[in-house]
């Protein structure tokens, strides 16, 4: 029953004008290498303070269904993929751009990104009745280590070290305390500073770590996002669309592969669609004949990165930890609308969260759709000079800034967090966990002392948190074992 209320919550002409418009923007964005979908994110989530909950997550999530076939367009046509989840759908899309075959491959793109996304929303929607009685297992113990199993998870998969990532994820930590504490209510790290009393706001954060990094790095870099020339792509759609169903059963299990890597915090869609292409790799005939221009070198990395959206939304809405950098930024979207993950989410809003799902499904097909049709002119925009495109961007970012609570002091923040941002992606320090950290701060903080006030130290020893001990220590030894390898080999 609540499945259909979702759907009639969302089939409302505002909602569907704003999911139009969020499908629209974010393939732009994804289309745009280094703009990607956090940037949208960044820009957009300031215009929907005045919104209700289903149009502006309608414009948030409908849009970030449709960000991973944008950036695979860039990937297959130019070689550069639009966003850092479409890595492998380059190594063969392109050599298919090569081959003449352009059209093909995105054809295939689009089915496999279309379908990915609708099982991955089936999963979310099957799990959502379940995670329920399992939410209702976990007291403050084990969401405090469930919170620092996501922060450690996402530090270990993180581009470049792990310390690096861990690093990034405890300075969010820190930051996170900035104000009055949410259990003691002590005035903590304001330097007397007025406006630092309700302590650093997300929003000019993430606008200044992502949307003016990236304007940051174009007005360095000069010239255009792109200098290859764009080929035509009219022909060989349809045969790219029937290629996806010649090989249903790999898309399947991609599909899967990728919705099971989304529900692990923090890992998301750049190690779906890495890990989707080497098991398309390891379980093909031919696997010398990849990289050489294999179309299901692009179905199955798609089929994943779509799929992952609906299994990172499972602990994001269940224990409030995002499954990936876009869910992190998406959270504190549910924050800014008043919307609490965890029980009081699966019990009062059960509707809204199912009305997530068709969100999910609607957008990454209406996506597809105009993707196709429009792929050739979207990349024409990576040929824009940055001299033109970064005023533009900036113009945007520092207006959203603003916008969001009319304080200059969070224009002087985001140019802070901007100038940070640029030196973390030069010095590639992940992003990811500094935003993760801060949303995750005060989750940790209030959990940590309920425990300590409950059972003191011997929490750690309540059952469910062994077993979180033991992933949290599985997880921490992953950078270990990755240097072991790398010595024997």
């Amino acid at each position: 029953m609540a499945l259909f209320e979702g759907l009639v919550m969302l089939l409302n002409p505002v909602s569907m004008m704003y999911l139009m418009l969020g499908v629209f923007l974010f393939l732009i964005f994804g289309a745009m290498p280094g703009l990607s979908g956090p940037v949208a994110y960044a820009i957009l989530i300031p215009l929907t303070y005045t919104m209700d909950p289903v149009s502006a997550f309608a414009l948030l999530v409908g849009g970030h269904a449709a960000v991973m076939f944008g950036g695979s367009i860039s990937a297959i046509l130019i070689n550069t993929p639009g966003t850092g989840q479409n890595v492998a759908t380059a190594f063969d899309g392109y050599p298919l751009t090569q081959q003449g075959r352009a059209g093909e491959a995105l054809g295939a793109s689009a089915t496999a990104s279309a379908i990915g996304a609708i099982i991955g929303a089936f999963f979310l929607a099957v799990m959502i009745p379940v995670l329920r009685p399992i939410v209702l297992l976990f007291g403050p113990p084990e969401v405090f280590l469930v919170t620092i199993f996501g922060l450690t998870t996402i530090a270990a998969v993180s581009k470049g070290a792990f310390l690096k990532g861990l690093a990034a994820g405890t300075l969010g930590l820190l930051l996170s305390f900035v104000g009055f504490g949410h259990v003691s209510g002590q005035e903590r790290f304001t330097f007397g500073i007025l406006y630092l009393w309700e302590g650093i706001d997300l929003i000019p954060m993430i606008v200044g770590l992502f949307a003016l990094a990236e304007v940051i790095h174009l007005s360095r870099t000069g010239g255009a996002i792109s200098r290859k020339e764009i080929p035509r792509t009219a022909t060989g759609i349809i045969k790219g669309v029937t290629a996806c169903f010649k090989y249903w059963f790999l898309m399947l299990r991609s599909s899967v592969l990728g919705t099971i890597i989304g529900i692990i915090p923090g890992a998301g869609g750049a190690i779906a669609n890495v890990v989707a292409y080497g098991h398309a790799v390891s379980t093909c005939k031919n696997p010398d004949e990849f990289g050489t221009g294999r179309i299901e070198g692009v179905i199955a990395p798609e089929a994943a990165n779509d799929a992952k959206d609906g299994g990172a939304l499972v602990p994001t809405i269940a224990f409030g930890v995002p499954g990936s950098e876009g869910m992190a930024i998406l959270l504190g979207a549910f924050l800014i609308q008043g919307l609490q993950p965890g029980p009081e989410m699966l019990t009062k809003h059960l509707s809204f969260l199912f009305s997530l799902v068709w969100m999910i499904c609607i957008g990454a097909t209406m996506g597809s759709i105009i993707g196709l049709v429009a792929a050739r002119r979207l990349t024409l925009l990576t040929m824009v000079p940055s001299s033109l495109l970064a005023p533009l961007i900036l113009a945007v970012a520092l207006l959203g800034s603003y916008s969001s609570r009319g304080l200059l002091e969070d224009v002087l923040l985001t140019a802070v967090f901007g100038f940070f941002g640029y030196g973390m992606r030069k010095y590639r320090y992940p992003r990811a966990p500094l935003v993760i950290g801060l949303v995750l701060g005060h989750i940790v903080e209030k959990n940590l002392q309920l425990s300590l006030q409950l059972y003191g130290w011997r929490f750690l020893l309540r059952p469910v948190a062994m077993v979180l001990l033991v992933m949290l220590a599985a997880v921490a030894s992953i950078p270990l074992v990755r240097k072991l390898r790398g010595r024997e080999a």
